[in-house]
């Protein structure tokens, strides 16, 4: 578990030097042991999973995103869902073990990060989970201080199998798994690198 959240912040700050240029780097807010949560509407319904590994960064001029959120870090209370999850008919965790997201905050120029205040955000940006990246986007809430930023997100995927989930190889395996939408919500805690 730790190598694998080690690894998470390893390749979180790697894509930051392209994503945000070397010299951007150093001022960056990041976020590590960020909370996502997978609710799946299913016919035997919901199933929920979280994740506490996740890792962020925040690019205060611009508003720009990045997160890397380590598969196997998934963590849910029924066993079965637990077992199958990372396996190749759903998220296949040993061949894509990141799902990341990079995007940027709508209208960021409005947010002074340094004032204590909360404004309603817009997040638009693409998802990218077993090898498919597709544009997301989503609403939230930017809480900003002095010595830390909290975000609060939210989206909805409504057919997981759009990102390759149910499949092996390109080839439906799972049919279950079409048309099962998730929400998603994700809480980062940020501090001034």
């Amino acid at each position: 578990m730790m190598k694998t959240h080690l690894l998470a912040v390893l390749v979180t700050l790697f894509c930051l030097g392209f994503a945000f240029g070397s010299q951007a780097q150093k001022k960056q807010y990041v976020a590590k042991n960020s909370t996502v949560k997978l609710d799946f509407a299913t016919k035997a319904g919901s199933i929920v999973g979280e994740n506490q590994s996740a890792t962020s960064a925040l690019n205060p001029k611009t508003g720009q995103m990045l997160f890397t959120v380590p598969v196997q870090a998934f963590k849910f209370k029924r066993a079965i869902v637990q077992k199958y999850f990372n396996y190749p008919g759903l998220v296949y965790s040993k061949k894509y073990p990141f799902i990341k997201f990079k995007g940027k905050i709508v209208d960021f120029g409005a947010i002074k990060l340094r004032k204590k205040r909360e404004y309603e955000i817009v997040i638009e940006g693409e998802l990218t989970m077993r090898g498919v990246t597709r544009p997301i986007k989503a609403t939230g809430k930017l809480t900003t201080g002095r010595k830390e930023v909290v975000g609060f997100a939210q989206f909805n995927i409504p057919d997981i199998s759009k990102y390759g989930l149910g499949k092996v190889n390109g080839k439906p395996v799972i049919q279950a798994v079409r048309g099962i939408g998730v929400d998603v919500t994700v809480n980062a805690t940020y501090k001034r690198k």
